[in-house]
């Protein structure tokens, strides 16, 4: 369960757009919780993505979040879920990319259903 606040992951992902952004690399924060947050950045859009490494995936978890992405996509269906060759497995959101680099960043409500999808 993430103990993480819309607030809090709105400051990070912030952070983490702008630093992708400057050094045209993918940013990354791993959190007490067991959360990672992670940003990469493209021409057009940075692509956002919450979740977790594969040691910090519980039995039953990512059947859990897709089954709450399926009940409810109209809360839900901005997030998409993702799972990398290393077993971790991550909700993403492409976030617009302006023009002069400037971070944009996932609204507050997008980040309140990130959390909700991602709490079991």
């Amino acid at each position: 369960m993430t103990s993480v606040s819309a607030t809090e992951l709105e400051k990070i992902a912030f952070s983490l757009i702008s630093s992708a952004l400057s050094s045209h690399a993918v940013a990354r924060l791993a959190l007490d919780s067991g959360l990672a947050v992670f940003a990469y950045p493209e021409v057009e859009f940075v692509l956002v993505g919450i979740g977790y490494p594969r040691d910090s995936l519980r039995p039953g978890m990512i059947e859990n979040i897709l089954k709450r992405r399926y009940q409810m996509p109209a809360r839900f269906a901005q997030w998409l879920p993702a799972q990398f060759a290393d077993g971790s497995f991550f909700i993403l959101l492409r976030v617009p990319n302006s023009a002069k680099n400037i971070a944009n960043v996932p609204s507050e409500a997008a980040l309140e259903d990130a959390i909700a999808l991602l709490s079991s």
